[in-house]
């Protein structure tokens, strides 16, 4: 969404995949979704323009049984620049949110969440754009 356009009504925050931009601030927050077993979901997709973003990512799930795994991954331009899962076996614990990465200009940005039961579960993107 251009710099200076609305960015939904003005007593809730807009939901969806996409980046919103109040001044220079922008979030990205996908909604509380459902995430069925074992599927790989596309919670954030977006693309910046010519700016550079410093974003914090944020993510949480439904998922509170101690037997069960949680994975994500985020993508700029196609390319899997995080990965982390929380399992049963605590072998790769999941790294605490949020996560801060620096964006590129003209990337395309998409973040994945994974559960192996079905369960809820949200994608948060803030930042501050730099030109």
């Amino acid at each position: 969404m251009p710099e200076g356009e609305g960015y939904g009504p003005q007593t809730t925050a807009s939901v969806g995949p996409t980046l919103n931009y109040i001044g220079r601030h922008v979030y990205a927050y996908s909604g509380n979704q459902t995430l069925p077993a074992d599927t790989l979901v596309k919670q954030l997709d977006f693309t910046i323009s010519s700016e550079y973003i410093l974003g914090a990512f944020n993510w949480s799930t439904g998922e509170t049984s101690a037997t069960r795994d949680v994975y994500i991954e985020i993508h700029f331009n196609g390319i899997q620049v995080y990965v982390s899962r929380w399992d049963t076996s605590n072998q790769n614990p999941i790294q605490s949110s949020p996560l801060p990465l620096v964006i590129p200009p003209f990337t395309r940005v998409e973040c994945y969440q994974k559960n192996d039961g079905t369960t809820s579960g949200c994608f948060i993107m803030t930042g501050r754009v730099y030109k």
